[in-house]
């Protein structure tokens, strides 16, 4: 929940890499506070601490991060891996394999539409930090919700505000 337009209490935040792998299991490196402060944005997690100067911010956009197709194609091939299998152990692959195909594929395509449904728009900063250009990514709250993205959209203003920068629109 936002306390304040200043402090986000259940900030999420990822690096680019992350953002794009097509491995990912978790969206996040991190979760922690993000406070806006007059000069500094900060996040503070469990693992990382971050703090970037308001005037090295160049830009603050929306994004989706990259669907992990790759693992849940995987984890998909693996499931119907073992269907088949246990059709080849009873001597029922032929009432095996084509159930099997028709399990990836469903699953598949059930995997997309929900990434396309319920995939969160995060706010990517770019910045320079120790004279190095960087871009972070940050959501806040629980982002699959539509309060998440108010509270998302809330921080890309203030940001953009303290900033002194335009907020693309989504």
């Amino acid at each position: 929940m936002m306390a304040d337009r200043d402090h986000w209490a259940k900030a999420r935040i990822a690096d680019e890499k992350r953002a794009a792998s097509i491995w990912k299991f978790f969206v996040y490196d991190d979760q922690g506070e993000l406070r806006l402060g007059p000069n500094s944005l900060s996040f503070k997690g469990a693992a990382r601490f971050i703090e970037i100067p308001l005037t090295e911010v160049h830009g603050i956009e929306f994004h989706r991060q990259t669907w992990a197709w790759a693992l849940s194609a995987s984890i998909i091939g693996v499931v119907c891996l073992i269907y088949v299998l246990h059709g080849f152990a009873t001597r029922q692959v032929h009432s095996a394999f084509v159930p099997a195909i028709a399990i990836f594929g469903s699953l598949l395509l059930l995997g997309l539409l929900a990434y396309n449904t319920y995939s969160a728009p995060w706010i990517v900063l770019t910045c320079r930090k120790n004279g190095e250009p960087l871009k972070i990514w940050f959501a806040v709250s629980r982002c699959e919700s539509a309060a998440g993205f108010d509270e998302t959209m809330a921080l890309r203003d203030a940001i953009a505000e303290a900033a002194g920068i335009d907020a693309r629109p989504f």
